[in-house]
């Protein structure tokens, strides 16, 4: 796995006054918003740009795609941010 310095999170993440502090999260600076977790956020974005759909099955085809992004997100982050059986980390 990458390694990375999680205190500078921890040190900032109950200054956002974020409702749920947690990564990742959006504030909105036309609305002053703020906005945690992925799905929620991407959600917000695709009705904030038009993207969420007027009827019931444009509306189910934003969820399906939402739900394709965060999918393919998380295999992305297993991918890169978990540690792997057999696998030595350190080797370059």
């Amino acid at each position: 796995p990458l390694a990375y310095d999680k205190d500078s999170w921890y040190s900032e993440k109950e200054n956002l006054g974020l409702p749920f502090p947690n990564l990742p999260y959006l504030i909105d600076e036309t609305s002053g918003m703020k906005i945690t977790q992925t799905r929620a956020i991407l959600r917000f974005l695709a009705r904030r740009h038009g993207l969420a759909g007027s009827t019931e099955l444009e509306v189910t085809r934003a969820d399906v795609v939402c739900e394709g992004l965060f999918e393919s997100w998380d295999t992305m982050f297993k991918t890169t941010y978990c540690d792997h059986p057999g696998v030595d980390a350190s080797a370059d």
